[in-house]
């Protein structure tokens, strides 16, 4: 919840209830918005795990290809 210190008061008691307030339920001054770093920081780690479960795919797949023995040659 975002608000100004002018609003604590106000906006502090129902930050728990934020999800489940409709926007005109919200006493004036208040948000239930996220803050657009916490945003680009959801979104770096979504992308992040995604890379990161590539990344163990792609290693998975390289140990499976290469020859665990190497006395063939």
């Amino acid at each position: 919840m975002r608000y100004s210190p002018d609003n604590y008061t106000s906006c502090y008691p129902i930050r728990r209830r934020c999800s489940v307030l409709e926007k005109h339920q919200l006493p004036k001054g208040c948000s239930c918005r996220y803050l657009t770093s916490t945003k680009v920081l959801q979104w770096l780690t979504v992308i992040a795990a995604i890379f990161l479960i590539l990344g163990l795919i792609l290693l998975y797949l390289k140990i499976i290809a290469s020859p665990q023995n190497g006395s063939y040659i």
